[in-house]
């Protein structure tokens, strides 16, 4: 969920928001007002924002039956991937399922998107030592 720090009299909080566009040095958006209810479109600065702004990349990727079965069901919220297609938090990854041991794509399909990576540039507690320098651990969540 995207959401935008609002600023008024009566205090500052965070609204949800729908995202519309990247424009020039910003991010246009669209919120209720909370005070009146209507509709407010404005171009705010990404630091005031809260949350994923889609990157408008999607990768398609095979994704193994019991990899792709865990993910599509919700269970694995998590991919080890080759890190050749220079992934970003906001990217989508269009998993395609592929029966390894039929050696062919199934037609199921299913749209992730890309919440955090962990990898040499941004490590956590022992990804330095032990992720390979062309790996990368991607957070994932479905997209509906």
């Amino acid at each position: 969920m995207l959401e935008y720090l609002y600023t008024s009299s009566e205090g500052s909080f965070y609204t949800p928001v729908q995202y519309i566009s990247q424009d020039g040095g910003g991010v246009r958006i669209r919120f209720p007002d909370p005070f009146t209810g209507f509709a407010t479109d404005m171009l705010v600065k990404r630091e005031r924002l809260k949350g994923i702004i889609p990157t408008g990349t999607t990768h398609k990727v095979k994704s193994w039956t019991h990899f792709y079965d865990a993910i599509a069901s919700g269970i694995k919220t998590h991919e080890l991937r080759h890190d050749d297609r220079n992934y970003q938090v906001g990217d989508q990854m269009l998993l395609q399922k592929f029966d390894n041991i039929e050696g062919k794509y199934t037609g199921d399909e299913c749209l992730v998107e890309i919440t955090y990576i962990t990898n040499r540039n941004k490590p956590c507690a022992f990804s330095g030592s032990v992720l390979q320098r062309d790996y990368c651990i991607l957070s994932i969540r479905l997209v509906e």
